[in-house]
């Protein structure tokens, strides 16, 4: 996601609360509304292009994602129009 010139990770998508990280240390939660807010004004939007390493990692991580992670994924994309970025970080 691109904010205000950088880029994002939606870290919790979460049903009231979504919440936002550019980084290992900055964390920004705001109202599901105001999100798609943002998204709806162009202020807020997935990156244009992605590169073939994020085309990969895409792919493994749908290769690694429960029934879980895919509902909750289609129910984000239903819900704001984007695919949320799922980290897997360990």
């Amino acid at each position: 996601m691109i904010w205000d010139g950088q880029a994002w990770t939606i870290a919790n998508p979460g049903q009231t609360q979504v919440m936002l990280t550019n980084d290992a240390t900055n964390l920004h939660s705001m109202p599901r509304e105001t999100f798609e807010a943002l998204i709806r004004n162009g202020q807020l939007h997935a990156e244009s292009t992605p590169t073939p390493d994020h085309a990969q990692r895409i792919r493994e991580i749908l290769s690694h994602a429960s029934v879980e992670d895919l509902q909750t994924a289609t129910h984000c994309h239903a819900a704001t129009g984007i695919h949320p970025e799922m980290d897997r970080r360990q």
